[in-house]
């Protein structure tokens, strides 16, 4: 794994360093984040998540974190390795109350199985010295899900954006959008999660400085993403029972939307301590949808055309990788 500093203005290269993290294995990091105090020079430090993947043995991935100073000298590693689960990963952290990480990515729980992708949701707690892990919570939706972002809100609960994959039929394989909302527990007000245990694997990364070289490539463009439009054809799924409850519970699904430009804002109208989950199948859709937890809604009906727009515009920057969705709570 490697951390590189650039300059913001220039964009030249300030230091680069490699981490050997797990023995034996390969290590990826997926989120970097930093704690300045505001002092001149900034003194403060960089966390940063991923996994690590062993080219051998029975539980060959497991989520991995460290934290290093602002010039990248290491504080500490850690592997988290999640019982019961072969391959988990961390996608996103986000920095909590009272000196906590909060991580979303995936763990492979048994049983659930919908290749290419397998596993769901997985939310992780832990202090921010990477000492202990308060809890590790597994999301059932009764078929494969993964958190691609978690950002705490003003009362330490917890909202989860990702995706979910699901075989429709033989050979017919269907990505959708997930949210999750949940206490400052990580709890649902459901029993749609169950709580494995995790242990913690202390390491000692071999760091390495490297002299970064910048190149230009040659077909690179400096012209703005915002002035590109994309389009693609909306589809619209049937209805059809679900294959779990806990696939279209709807537990509070207060919530609202307003779309302005590029921006989709969503509010959230639930009340402070509840835990909201809204998978959604066949298109991302409106309050009314959620409530009368349908999982897709038929065309035509023009009240479900901004609808549309929406979802094409999210589901296309999802799979360009640079899904934003702001949650105001």
């Amino acid at each position: 794994m490697l951390i590189l500093s650039v300059n913001a203005t220039t964009g030249a290269a300030g230091w680069m360093k490699t981490y050997d993290i797990a023995p034996g294995a390969a290590d990826a990091g997926t989120c970097i984040q930093g704690s300045c105090p505001g002092t001149a020079p900034a003194v403060g430090n960089l966390w940063v998540s991923g996994y690590s993947l062993e080219t051998s043995g029975t539980d060959p991935k497991k989520v991995m974190m460290m934290q290093t100073d602002l010039s990248g000298n290491l504080l500490w590693a850690n592997n988290y390795d999640v019982q019961n689960s072969t391959l988990e990963l961390a996608t996103h952290f986000q920095f909590a109350a009272n000196g906590k990480l909060v991580l979303t990515g995936k763990a492979e729980d048994p049983g659930v199985s919908d290749p290419p992708e397998n596993g769901q949701c997985m939310l992780m707690r832990m202090d921010d010295n990477g000492s202990s892990v308060d809890w590790t919570r597994v999301y059932t939706m009764g078929f494969a899900s993964q958190g691609n972002r978690v950002e705490p809100t003003a009362a330490d609960e917890y909202f989860i954006a990702g995706h979910t994959y699901e075989i429709i039929a033989i050979q017919q394989f269907d990505y959708n959008i997930l949210a999750i909302k949940t206490d400052n527990l990580g709890q649902t007000t459901a029993s749609c999660f169950h709580s494995p245990e995790t242990v913690i694997v202390p390491r000692q990364p071999v760091t390495t400085s490297v002299q970064p070289t910048p190149t230009i490539p040659q077909d690179f463009f400096g012209s703005s993403l915002l002035t590109v439009l994309y389009d693609e054809k909306q589809t619209f799924g049937p209805k059809k029972p679900p294959v779990d409850p806990c696939d279209t519970v709807a537990l509070n699904p207060d919530f609202s939307y307003t779309t302005g430009g590029n921006t989709v804002t969503f509010t959230d109208l639930s009340t402070v301590g509840s835990g909201s989950i809204f998978p959604g199948t066949g298109t991302l859709a409106t309050a009314t949808r959620a409530a009368a937890k349908t999982r897709c809604i038929r065309t035509p009906a023009p009240v479900f055309m901004s609808c549309a727009s929406l979802y094409r515009a999210v589901r296309t920057a999802f799979f360009a990788g640079i899904l934003f969705v702001r949650i105001l709570l």
